[in-house]
């Protein structure tokens, strides 16, 4: 995961983990000036609860690297160190005093706050799904367990590639982590609903006594007391969608996914 600041927090890491976090002081630098000097600075931030103890903070700074240009650029905008052994709850403020080749002094800081916890849980949480998408608000229809299964698969699996790529979705990327919880849940309900509760068949009304939020597809037709009413169900489908255009959220994964997959990717 990238880490870079310009003047904020910096993405939470784990305390057996170690990453390279970056300052980039191009807006402050502004037109003309280069770096050529960086001093780091790791202190615990004012909102470390008061019971975490770090007598070193400063040696959680493990490598700090020299600015460097960046090409096509000559000028060196930004600073890197390799950080990391933080501290288990703790929360730390990074900070970086730059000095500018034309004689300036320049600040930036930023928070990290260091926690075990599943890679998935930094990218997405089951509440912020649901506040996301409240269809999947029922906890009783769409269990927190079962939620936290398809983000795991989306975005942290073990063993394995996560199913979204953050490289292809580049700016969609969290968009396509959360279309492709609420695709993969409502498909599961669907099948729930139809299966009934165990050794009883398809029930009518669907199990627990709703419908599913979705059926085998768009409806093309229906007809009540007499009054029949049909739609187009090519509108808004993406062509050759399979088993996405199963959902509303699918179709709607597939376009992004589409979109998303239209430019060059570097690795």
């Amino acid at each position: 995961m990238a880490r870079v600041s310009t003047g904020g927090p910096f993405p939470a890491i784990r305390p057996d983990e170690s990453d390279f976090f970056t300052f980039d002081f191009t807006k402050k630098i502004g037109p003309t000036g280069s770096i050529t000097g960086a001093v780091w600075s790791c202190v615990l931030a004012t909102e470390s609860p008061p019971d975490v103890v770090d007598t070193d903070p400063q040696s959680h700074v493990l490598t700090p690297k020299p600015p460097t240009p960046v090409p096509p650029s000559t000028r060196a905008t930004t600073v890197t160190a390799l950080c990391g052994n933080f501290v288990q709850n703790a929360v730390y403020t990074l900070s970086v005093v730059a000095t500018i080749d034309d004689g300036r002094t320049l600040v930036i800081d930023g928070n990290v706050k260091s926690f075990l916890t599943a890679p998935s849980d930094i990218l997405l949480t089951v509440d912020g799904f649901r506040e996301d998408y409240p269809a999947f608000a029922d906890a009783g229809r769409f269990p927190d367990e079962e939620i936290q299964h398809w983000i795991d698969i989306a975005c942290a699996p073990p063993n394995s590639t996560p199913a979204v790529n953050k490289y292809r979705w580049g700016q969609f990327y969290q968009l396509g982590l959360e279309l492709f919880v609420a695709h993969n849940l409502a498909i599961q309900d669907m099948m729930v609903q139809r299966a009934g509760p165990p050794g009883s068949g398809a029930t009518p009304g669907g199990y627990y006594g709703y419908t599913p939020i979705v059926g085998t597809g768009v409806v093309a037709s229906k007809s009540v007391n007499g009054v029949s009413l049909s739609y187009d169900n090519q509108i808004g489908m993406e062509q050759n969608a399979g088993w996405w255009g199963q959902t509303p959220w699918g179709n709607q994964y597939l376009y992004y996914l589409r979109l998303a997959g239209t430019a060059p990717i570097q690795l």
